[in-house]
């Protein structure tokens, strides 16, 4: 690994020399020491990728120079589909569409590093969210990468792009602003279980199971008895839910019975003496339909996302009607609550109640201590006050 003059390194092969210039050396295919020389290390780093390459393939001619991105695409397509689940690779092929096809017809060699800043500036200033921008490039990063691996072009010029500072700055604030008021307070949540309480709802005991227990909405409404240990009070979360458009048969699909999120997804969760109860009531409320699955509709039909999710948008709305015809403050009502609001609720209800963060993340099934804290920051940043508050006291 070699070093700039401050003693950063640079990479395998590259070297920053005393008059501040950058050297990149390599082996070629003769077994001949080659030197290339730049006063800017990306346009050595380039220099390098280039010749490397052409050494390698010997006859730069033989490059594939009339592909365009758009036939790249496809070729990656291929690939990539059966690599990833189904609604994955719908995001990506989305992503795609949306974003990066007005590139389709470049030739694949001539995109170069002007255009990569040029295509992710103009996300930006179309407003696009830091996050979006981010997926964009990792999607059409990936593409060139495969190209290159495939020998179409010289060099992937995203390797050495780096997110200009304000964009990365910014992502940092949505990303910080997203995470606020992501979960309920305890006044909210007791207001939310009092209304389920008093008003039986088809959905009511899923919302519970997801606000105790931390599951997302894909394993929930995939939840089956079976998995189930009402004897020993454990869940096991081995499968989810997940729908997809299928590119084939042109239709929206389901699956009940699709992997986890990640390896870590799959899980025990115990069950406290809450989820006990709310699940014990499930089982005699289902009792006349024997399905394998806990929670189903009317028609005795697993749960779709899009319908638990409009009957809890309506619900929200019931309660702060009834809240606000009760003479309550605006401050007071309920937020637009998703079903994620639940595994955020849950998140924060553990912190609070001093469970230590490793266990917590292990009843969400995060890959990652560092998700798990970086996620619920804004538990730690409140009881950092509380605890600063002690210099107030005698």
């Amino acid at each position: 690994m070699g070093k700039d003059l401050k003693g950063k390194e640079l990479g395998v092969g590259i070297c920053q020399l005393k008059d501040g210039r950058y050297m990149a050396r390599y082996t070629n295919r003769y077994g001949k020491r080659m030197s290339l020389y730049s006063w800017n290390l990306k346009e050595v780093r380039t220099k390098l990728t280039k010749a490397k390459y052409e050494d390698e393939l010997g006859r730069p001619e033989l490059i594939h120079k009339n592909l365009t991105l758009g036939e790249i695409y496809m070729l990656w397509a291929k690939e990539k589909e059966d690599e990833v689940r189904p609604n994955t690779w719908a995001i990506y092929r989305g992503v795609y569409t949306k974003h990066i096809k007005q590139y389709e017809f470049y030739n694949i060699n001539s995109i170069n590093e002007d255009i990569v800043r040029e295509f992710i500036f103009n996300l930006y200033n179309n407003n696009a969210k830091v996050s979006t921008i981010k997926q964009c490039k990792m999607i059409f990063s990936n593409i060139m990468k495969f190209s290159v691996e495939k020998k179409y072009c010289l060099s992937n010029p995203f390797t050495y792009y780096k997110m200009p500072k304000k964009i990365k700055d910014d992502g940092k604030r949505q990303a910080k602003k997203l995470k606020e008021n992501k979960y309920m307070t305890v006044q909210q949540r007791e207001c939310f279980l009092r209304f389920l309480d008093k008003h039986k709802r088809l959905y009511g005991n899923l919302y519970k199971l997801l606000m105790f227990t931390g599951m997302r909405i894909s394993e929930g409404i995939a939840l089956k008895w079976e998995n189930v240990d009402l004897k020993n009070r454990t869940i096991y979360i081995e499968e989810g839910y997940i729908k997809y458009y299928d590119s084939e048969t042109k239709q929206l699909c389901q699956n009940y019975n699709a992997p986890t999120k990640t390896i870590a997804s799959e899980r025990q969760i115990p069950m406290s003496d809450v989820v006990f109860n709310i699940l014990t009531a499930q089982k005699n409320l289902q009792s006349k339909y024997q399905s394998e699955f806990v929670f189903v509709d009317n028609d005795n039909k697993p749960l779709k996302y899009i319908n638990v999710h409009m009957a809890l948008s309506n619900l929200v709305k019931k309660i702060n009607s009834t809240l606000q015809s009760e003479g309550a403050e605006s401050d007071s009502l309920l937020p637009h609550v998703t079903t994620h609001y639940f595994r955020h609720t849950f998140a924060t209800m553990c912190l609070e109640k001093n469970i230590h963060p490793k266990i917590v993340q292990q009843y969400l099934g995060h890959s990652s201590y560092q998700i798990t804290m970086d996620t619920y920051s804004h538990v730690s940043d409140e009881k950092s006050a509380e605890e600063m508050k002690k210099f107030n006291q005698n």
